[in-house]
């Protein structure tokens, strides 16, 4: 990117194309450890992409956290989000370092007990609430497109209208003016006729 990019909402976040992007190259393991400087109880805490499709295709992306502590209180995308925004301490990783597409794409992903604690419900609605309000916005933008097409479309008619109506009264001045001058001529033939020499 170049130096002065700057992203249209002002900030990059783990759900933007680009935020997506850079989470889909960077390397990590599946496991590790994080010490933060407050006491908290010990827990483990997953991050989880969460896909929801529509006939095979996504319709939205959610990136959300769930955990437990050790005492089997489950912990919210919203707690985690405040653990994890605590001081850093330390940070070790456990396993083999590989981006996530290539963990995707072999397979390598292991199932986990937080797994179950990812409740899609929510994020199913919230993408079809999201999607209702892409929906309604299209509409509108179709609706205002219609509304000024039928207004350049009138103007065409009535532009039209005029053409026609100035072309029927050249038309009719143009029969009339060869009207008059028939007249005119049959006029001065009579006249012409008429004169009498001694």
């Amino acid at each position: 990117m170049a130096s002065d990019f700057k992203p249209a909402s002002g900030r990059i976040t783990l759900t933007s194309v680009i935020g997506r992007g850079v989470v889909n190259e960077v390397s990590y393991t599946e496991s590790g450890e994080m010490t933060v400087d407050v006491d908290v109880a010990h827990c483990e805490i997953g991050l989880y992409n969460i896909s929801v499709l529509k006939k095979c295709a996504a319709v939205a992306e959610y990136n959300q956290f769930t955990g437990k502590t050790a005492g089997e209180k489950i912990l919210s995308d919203g707690d985690c989000c405040k653990i994890m925004a605590l001081p850093v301490v330390s940070v070790t990783e456990d396993g083999t370092r590989a981006p996530r597409w290539l963990r995707e794409s072999t397979g390598t992903l292991r199932h986990h007990p937080l797994d179950g604690l990812v409740d899609p419900a929510p994020l199913i609605k919230r993408a079809a609430v999201e999607a209702e309000g892409e929906v309604k916005d299209e509409i509108d933008r179709l609706t205002e497109d219609v509304r000024l097409r039928k207004i350049a479309l009138t103007r065409d008619i009535e532009r039209l209208r005029r053409d026609i109506k100035q072309a029927e009264i050249d038309k009719n001045s143009c029969i009339a003016d060869k009207i008059d001058a028939e007249k005119r001529r049959a006029a001065r033939g009579k006249t012409e006729r008429t004169v009498c020499f001694p």
